[in-house]
């Protein structure tokens, strides 16, 4: 068993923004399950990192932690990580060869993403940022027409949570949803209202593609040139996911030369965007500053949800573990 009274939790970098949304209720969790320390903002350099968090036994962990601070967490069990695609900030097989549990937030942001998935399709559809930057510089310009999505045909690659709903809102709005992934099904495109269909297929005859797949090795460059290519001419492309899924610069080429019609992106190989970037010229385009996840509700639920982690873990019932090897046969706390 461990003593409550001298385990130590510590949340190194917590954003000023989270921070103004975190429920008291719980804070008085974290108290309950030990010492708890938190820092606003992240740490400046590695030895402030090491310092904040070298005598913790659990890790509330808001962005990434290096090797080098990991190497002098002796105590060290676990890091719930507040989001997914832990594998972006954190070296799991080191932090696995070092004993330590990863856990991540699954679900938090679907239905924020999905909605703006669903707000980038409607903002390059129907030119809303040109049109709002002619009218606000005093330009009264009607001659650019929009597009409905009504009987349009999207394309979703990816049925995980967020391509579900995204499914889901634009079977709503009377759009007709192919869809692509791994492992098809009838009960799965029953459920979602759409078609699965190969992804040359889809490529070739979505108005719009939209991308949700989660990044790995084996998803990094899914769209690479040969497969943007494919897009069917006067297209509009989403990407909501992750930018390492793309060819970036294909992308931006397709997008010059009017091959895709206009593109939604809220995800970036750089990010913040380099002012010398490509995208930044390129007119056809809607960039938002990954922010598709961030609203109350999902921060919420975020943080609901990493806490809960913790939790589960002392209590012996750990759940979304990444690297469930540091486990026992039980799902209990070695």
């Amino acid at each position: 068993m461990y003593d409550r009274k001298k385990r130590i939790i510590v949340y190194p970098d917590a954003d000023p923004q989270i921070l103004d949304v975190f429920p008291s209720a719980l804070t008085e969790t974290l108290k309950a399950l030990g010492e708890y320390r938190i820092y606003e903002g992240a740490p400046p350099n590695t030895r402030e990192y090491i310092e904040r968090v070298k005598e913790a036994d659990a890790i509330l962990l808001g962005w990434g932690i290096p090797n080098e601070v990991l190497k002098h967490c002796h105590n060290l069990q676990i890091i719930s990580f507040t989001g997914t695609g832990a594998e972006n900030f954190i070296d799991i097989p080191f932090a696995t060869s070092q004993g330590i549990t990863i856990t991540t937030t699954p679900g938090y942001g679907d239905q924020s993403v999905a909605e703006h998935t669903v707000g980038l399709m409607f903002s390059v559809a129907k030119n809303i940022p040109l049109h709002d930057s002619r009218v606000k510089a005093g330009t009264w310009d009607q001659s650019k027409p929009s597009k409905e999505l009504r009987d349009k045909t999207v394309g979703v690659i990816g049925l995980g949570g967020i391509g579900r709903l995204v499914a889901q809102l634009c079977s709503a709005l009377g759009m007709k949803v192919i869809g692509w992934t791994k492992h098809p099904d009838d009960t799965r495109a029953k459920r979602y209202g759409l078609t699965f269909v190969p992804l040359e297929y889809l490529l070739r005859q979505s108005d719009i593609v939209t991308l949700h797949l989660p990044l790995s090795q084996e998803t990094r460059g899914f769209l690479d040139g040969k497969r943007l290519k494919l897009i069917k001419r006067g297209a509009i492309f989403i990407n909501t996911a992750r930018a390492e899924l793309v060819d970036t610069n294909v992308l931006v080429n397709l997008l010059n030369e009017g091959k895709i019609a206009g593109a939604g992106l809220d995800v970036f190989d750089d990010e913040p965007l380099p002012k010398d970037h490509p995208l930044l010229r390129t007119q056809n385009v809607i960039l938002t500053p990954h922010i598709a996840f961030n609203t109350p509700e999902a921060i919420e639920r975020l943080l609901r949800i990493a806490v809960d982690n913790l939790e589960k873990y002392f209590e012996g019932n750990a759940q979304n573990v990444v690297n469930p090897e540091t486990l026992n046969q039980k799902g209990e706390i070695p």
